[in-house]
C-alpha cells in the first residue's frame, strides 16, 4: 500500500481533529465536557485534521447539522486504530486485488479514509 502523510496538530497525549455537529450536540458537549445529548456512536461522521478544511466542508457553520465545529483530541493509539481499520475511499490496486474486493471491504468497514 502506498504510504501517505497526515498533517495534524498533536502533542504527547494525542492528535487533534475537528468535527462538525448540530448545535444541540456541540453545545451540550461544550457544556458537559464530553459528548452527551444527541450524540450517537452509530452516526456517520467525518473527522478532519485541519480546522480550515472542516470549516469549508461544514459551509463555515451554515450547513444544516454542521453549525458547531469542535476540536477533539484522540489518543495516538485511538487515531492509529481508526486509520488501521480504514478502507481508502478510492480504489488502490496495491492494497486490493480487485475493485470488487475493495468495494466489499468499504461496504463492511466502519471507517473510510480520503
Amino acid at each position: 500500500m502506498t504510504q501517505k502523510t497526515i498533517l495534524a496538530a498533536c502533542d504527547d497525549e494525542g492528535v487533534h481533529v475537528y468535527q462538525a455537529y448540530r448545535s444541540e450536540i456541540g453545545d451540550a458537549a461544550l457544556r458537559d465536557g464530553t459528548f452527551t445529548e444527541g450524540f450517537s456512536l452509530t452516526r456517520m461522521t467525518w473527522i478532519k485534521p485541519s480546522f480550515g478544511w472542516m470549516q469549508y466542508r461544514s459551509g463555515y457553520g451554515y450547513k444544516p447539522g454542521h453549525e458547531v465545529i469542535l476540536k477533539i483530541k484522540l489518543s495516538h493509539q485511538g487515531f492509529l486504530t481508526i486509520l488501521g481499520d480504514a478502507v481508502p475511499s478510492h480504489y488502490d490496486r496495491d492494497a486490493y486485488e480487485s475493485k470488487d474486493e475493495w468495494e466489499d471491504a468499504k461496504r463492511k468497514s466502519e471507517c473510510v479514509v480520503q
